[in-house]
C-alpha cells in the first residue's frame, strides 16, 4: 500500500484552512498527512467508544468527540494530530480552533495504516501530555494500552478499557468486538 499523502504548509496556513478536511489531514513541523479513508469496523468501533465517553460524560463532566485536532506542539517541534475519539476531564479547555491534549484517546488502525506508525503516535500522544492512549487493531480485535505504567502493553480479551485518569469509565472489550459481529 502507498505511503500517506504528504504535503508541505506552513502552520498558519494547516490552522486557517485545513483542520476541517475530510478524511482528516494531521501536521507535523511543515508536512501534512492525509489520514486513511476508514472503513465500517472502524466506524463502529469509534461510535461505540464515543458513546462510552459521551456516558461517562454525563455523570462526571468534560466533554469528548470525534477526530478533534489536538496540539502537541513544543517550542519548534510543531504537531497537530486527529486521533479518532477523545476524552477531556474538567478544566482541560479548548484553545482557538484546536484543543489541548485530551485525558484520553483512542487510535483505531485503520487499513493501511501500520501498527509500528501508530504505536509512534502513541508516545507522541502521551510525550504531549495525553493521559492514556488505546490503540486498537478491528483486524487482530485487540488493544494496547499507553499510559504511565504501560508502552503498549496487550489487554487480555476478557478485560476492559479503563484508567485512574477516568476513576469509574469501564468499556468491556467483549462489548467492543460484539458491536463488530463478524464485520472485521
Amino acid at each position: 500500500m502507498a505511503s500517506p499523502e504528504k504535503i508541505r504548509v506552513s502552520e498558519e496556513e494547516y490552522l486557517a484552512t485545513m483542520t476541517g478536511e475530510k478524511p482528516s489531514l494531521e501536521y507535523v513541523n511543515g508536512e501534512i498527512f492525509r489520514k486513511p479513508l476508514t472503513k465500517e469496523p472502524h466506524l463502529v468501533l469509534a461510535d461505540e467508544i464515543l458513546a462510552a465517553f459521551r456516558h461517562y460524560r454525563a455523570k462526571v463532566g468534560g466533554m469528548s468527540g470525534p477526530e478533534p485536532t489536538v496540539d502537541l506542539s513544543d517550542g519548534e517541534d510543531r504537531r497537530y494530530r486527529v486521533p479518532d475519539a477523545a476524552y477531556w476531564g474538567s478544566g482541560r479547555e479548548r484553545t482557538g480552533g484546536v484543543f489541548v491534549p485530551p485525558t484520553a484517546l483512542v487510535e483505531i488502525r485503520s487499513e493501511g495504516q501500520s501498527l509500528g506508525e501508530l504505536r509512534t503516535k502513541c508516545r507522541e500522544y502521551r510525550a504531549g501530555g495525553v493521559d492514556v492512549c488505546w490503540l486498537i487493531d478491528t483486524q487482530t480485535r485487540s488493544v494496547e494500552v499507553f499510559d504511565a505504567k504501560s508502552d503498549g502493553a496487550m489487554l487480555a480479551p476478557d478485560t476492559a478499557l479503563e484508567t485512574t485518569a477516568m476513576p469509574g469509565f469501564h468499556l468491556p472489550l467483549v462489548e467492543l468486538w460484539d458491536a463488530l459481529g463478524d464485520e472485521a
